[in-house]
């Protein structure tokens, strides 16, 4: 630990002889105001040394022999200097920059998880009429219905595509719980899947559909 403590302040450029103080119980520390020196004992030729740690104890510093020491610059009664010194305040103002991209983003993801529910309830209102269709034998109002349910499937699954595209893109800004996405990808596999089958394919069709469904009701948020 000793020797950890002493390569990190001679690598910040600061005084060794302090580290051993730190952390050295039998190690003492001398320093000289004049010459702004430290030792580890006591030179013996020179004056204007004070003992700032003993043989007997492990040395610390209040803020005062920090300042006397030239190891800190000056003492601050309030924070706002602070926050002009360092730019804190450009600082302030960047993060809620950040905030608000990430504001904006969640909202974009609500409003496009919305968007996707929504275009789940019109396919899904136009699949039964059009499995009763095919199961009354009504041919002519299965290729309307058909159409129609096949538009709805169409802009389902793009809109599924561009959502699962602006994660790739990292457009969210935030991590994302893995069960929504799933949400998205079955949506997207399934629908694409309806859209691949034939039109008088009824049996894939629909089989395909329940999937999508099942797989998108079987998720949950947390």
């Amino acid at each position: 630990d000793a020797s950890a403590l002493r390569t990190y302040f001679a690598n910040g450029n600061k005084p060794t002889e302090i580290s051993a103080a730190f952390s050295i119980l039998e190690a003492e520390l001398w320093y000289n105001k004049t010459q702004n020196k430290f030792a580890a004992i006591k030179p013996s030729d020179e004056e204007g040394w004070i003992q700032l740690d003993d043989s007997e104890s492990i040395l610390t510093f209040d803020y005062l022999q920090l300042l006397g020491c030239g190891l800190a610059e000056e003492k601050i009664d309030s924070l706002t200097l602070l926050y002009k010194d360092h730019q804190f305040e450009d600082w302030t103002d960047q993060i809620n920059k950040e905030r608000k991209k990430k504001n904006g983003a969640a909202k974009k993801l609500s409003n496009d998880i919305h968007e996707l529910w929504e275009l789940m309830n019109d396919s899904s209102e136009i699949a039964l009429p059009l499995e009763n269709a095919y199961k009354n034998g009504n041919k002519n109002e299965y290729v309307r219905l058909y159409k129609k349910f096949r538009k709805a499937m169409a802009k389902m699954v793009i809109h599924a595509k561009n959502i699962l595209k602006d994660f790739e893109r990292g457009k969210y800004l935030f991590e994302v719980n893995e069960n929504l996405l799933g949400k998205i990808v079955a949506v997207r596999f399934n629908g694409q899947n309806v859209l691949d089958d034939g039109m008088f394919e009824f049996v894939s069709i629909f089989r395909h559909f329940d999937e999508m469904v099942d797989a998108y009701n079987s998720y949950v948020v947390q």
